[in-house]
């Protein structure tokens, strides 16, 4: 799962969000910038924050067993990221640290059954 600001070059602001509508974008490419143009341009995309998300698993009733915050992300999130030595993306030097993307892993609880 990603948490990612949105960089909107054609408004020219940033923005997180915790909104219920999807975010409808017209792009010609993919985000990884693949030369080959897509036959659907038009895509959908939801922000979900991480306590919406941690909050919906726990509401569901699964345990969680990690959560790892990263640095880096597989495609330039900011016009100003530079690609590391292990090739994903980061902020830049200088910049205040904070994380691009984050994983988790969460389980449904086993059921401990009573001897008789």
């Amino acid at each position: 799962m990603i948490y990612r600001f949105y960089y909107t070059a054609a408004r020219g602001s940033r923005r997180a969000s915790t909104r219920t509508a999807p975010l409808v974008f017209d792009a010609a490419h993919t985000y990884n910038d693949d030369a080959a143009p897509l036959q659907a341009t038009r895509t959908y995309e939801w922000i979900h924050s991480l306590s919406r998300v941690v909050g919906a698993l726990l509401g569901a009733g699964l345990a969680l067993d990690f959560l790892h915050e990263h640095p880096g992300l597989p495609w330039p999130p900011f016009p100003m990221c530079v690609r590391g030595e292990d090739r994903m993306w980061h902020l830049p030097d200088g910049l205040p640290a904070f994380p691009l993307s984050y994983s988790l892993r969460a389980r449904k609880p086993e059921v401990r059954r009573r001897r008789s």
